[in-house]
């Protein structure tokens, strides 16, 4: 009979947490079935005593030097248009493009870099910013700008061609995922198994280091 019982709290980002993370969950549960899960979407910083969480999945660094954190994987991003508006704006200068922007991570400062790692930046004027990611693919999908947006979350629009890398030389940061636990705490055995199987099944997923 399977030992592990209790509840484990979790705090995920919005896109992940909305898929391959409650894929993950989803997975760990049918393995461990006296568990159960609280799951909180949430993009931005918590403070995690007053969330009362047991981990804190996080896009970009933890800013608490209080907790221990985990590096799950490292995000690749690009910036992608769908294809009717780029056929529209054929031969416009990448900053010149209607911009579908995510708060959170660029705002209104785009940086790009090439092979050697030099950096090149614009300021752009965006038609939609927004804090959700989903928000910005869907502007996206409607031809309302172009916009930095996860190689994960575009798979599907990029092998079908909706969508167009539109600068396959150059390339935006790569965004850090990382798990937060509590220090100097002994942890139920639920919570290590949880983020164990979370930090192994990220890490095949997504390029550490």
């Amino acid at each position: 009979m399977d030992g592990l019982r209790g509840v484990i709290r979790v705090v995920a980002p919005v896109a992940f947490g909305q898929s391959l993370l409650v894929e993950i969950a989803a997975d760990f549960l049918k393995m461990h079935p006296y568990l159960k899960i609280d799951w909180r979407l949430r993009d931005a910083i918590i403070r995690f005593a007053e969330e009362g969480c047991d981990c804190w999945i996080k896009v970009g660094d933890v800013p608490d030097d209080k907790l221990i954190v985990r590096q799950l994987g490292r995000v690749e991003r690009l910036v992608v248009g769908h294809a009717k508006l780029v056929e529209t704006r054929r031969g416009v200068e990448l900053e010149n493009m209607p911009w579908v922007t995510l708060g959170p991570f660029e705002g209104n400062r785009i940086e790009l870099f090439d092979a050697q790692g030099k950096a090149d930046g614009f300021t752009v004027n965006p038609s939609i910013a927004s804090d959700n990611i989903f928000a910005v693919r869907e502007a996206v999908r409607r031809g309302v700008g172009v916009a930095i947006l996860p190689k994960w979350l575009v798979k599907w629009e990029s092998e079908n061609g909706a969508f167009v890398d539109l600068d396959p030389k150059r390339r935006v940061a790569n965004l850090s995922v990382n798990l937060a636990i509590a220090s100097g705490t002994r942890r139920p055995a639920r919570v290590e198994e949880f983020c164990n199987a979370v930090q192994k099944q990220m890490g095949a997923m997504f390029q550490t280091g």
